[in-house]
């Protein structure tokens, strides 16, 4: 028997693609173990767990930036809800502690104000009040007071 013939019939490694594999015994289940020469890890040939590839855990990843429920993650992804779990708290405890933000006591802020009516319902007399802290370019603005002149 040729070494191509006797390494063709085993599956590839799963984890560096090799095809130098080498029977290691089997597993209580009765499934036979094989053994990569190249990165010396073992694995069985059709396992019950798959392995989660980068390209899905980057998709998790997107997927929980865009507040998608963990059972919808789940679903869409085919994977467990015990893997997904245990993914995001590696993910929190990557994230450090003390996050660098800038003290920003000491910068100036720039506060208008202003009074707005209409004369469209002009009896009413209401008007209301409008602050904004916001920089120029903004058009947020908040409501501070309403006034009713009775």
């Amino acid at each position: 028997m040729d070494k191509e013939s006797f390494f063709s019939s085993r599956p590839p490694c799963p984890y560096c693609g090799s095809h130098q594999i080498l029977k290691n015994g089997s597993t209580h289940h009765k499934k036979p173990k094989f053994l990569c020469k190249e990165c010396r890890r073992q694995f069985i040939e059709n396992p019950r767990k798959r392995q989660i590839t980068l390209a899905e855990k980057k998709q998790v990843k997107k997927l929980l930036l865009e507040r998608i429920s963990l059972r919808g993650i789940t679903r869409t992804l085919e994977v467990s809800m015990t893997w997904l779990q245990k993914f995001i708290n590696n993910l929190y405890r990557s994230v450090p502690l003390e996050l660098k933000v800038k003290d920003t006591s000491d910068l100036e802020i720039d506060i208008e104000c202003d009074e707005l009516w209409s004369y469209v319902n002009s009896r009413i007399k209401s008007s209301l009040y409008l602050v904004s802290n916001f920089p120029k370019k903004s058009s947020n603005y908040w409501v501070l007071l309403r006034r009713q002149n009775s």
